[in-house]
């Protein structure tokens, strides 16, 4: 969680700082996590601070491989304002992309085509091998899901997921299932 969230506000590519409750998210999450006997081996990471910060603190003995691909979807002119304020600001643009988020693109920002590329990129690149953990953003966590549950595109558009969610996914993933 940041002000940003807490706000109402598109973060996309923005870098602010964990709030307090971010921070408290996190410490609840790596609770959680130790209760269950959960340690992976690796934990991939957005680039974004918000995402490291929340990784350290969840897990903080383990190794962290930050990945720009990992990154939220690039909302461009929208990020740091609300819905009511992009319908004022921007008008037909913001109209458009919500229409078609996944041929549009908010000015200076990308698609959801761009995002799922970038992200499916990273997963078949994936050469991590035992239990791992990804501390990223809704839009990729729900590509990420999505394609290992081999659910259709639009899932993740309907699909939202809250700050410091946790969706634990079991796969076994070799090259045959890519």
């Amino acid at each position: 969680m940041t002000a940003l969230n807490a706000a109402g506000r598109y973060q996309g590519w923005a870098d602010p700082p964990l709030s307090a409750e971010g921070e408290a998210q996190a410490v609840a999450l790596r609770g959680t996590l130790s209760s269950e006997g959960i340690r992976p081996g690796t934990v991939w990471t957005s680039d974004l601070r918000r995402a490291r910060r929340t990784a350290e603190i969840a897990f903080p003995d383990v190794p962290t491989r930050p990945d720009p691909r990992l990154r939220e979807l690039s909302f461009g002119a929208f990020e740091g304002r609300s819905h009511a304020e992009n319908l004022r600001m921007h008008g037909g643009a913001y109209r458009r992309w919500l229409r078609d988020p996944e041929r549009r693109s908010p000015p200076r920002g990308e698609t959801l085509g761009d995002l799922r590329a970038r992200v499916r990129e990273w997963l078949e690149e994936l050469s991590t091998r035992g239990t791992m953990a990804v501390v990223a953003h809704g839009g990729p966590i729900a590509v990420v899901t999505a394609r290992i549950l081999a659910l259709p595109p639009r899932w993740e558009v309907e699909r939202g997921f809250r700050p410091a969610a946790a969706t634990p996914v079991c796969a076994r993933w070799s090259g045959e299932d890519r």
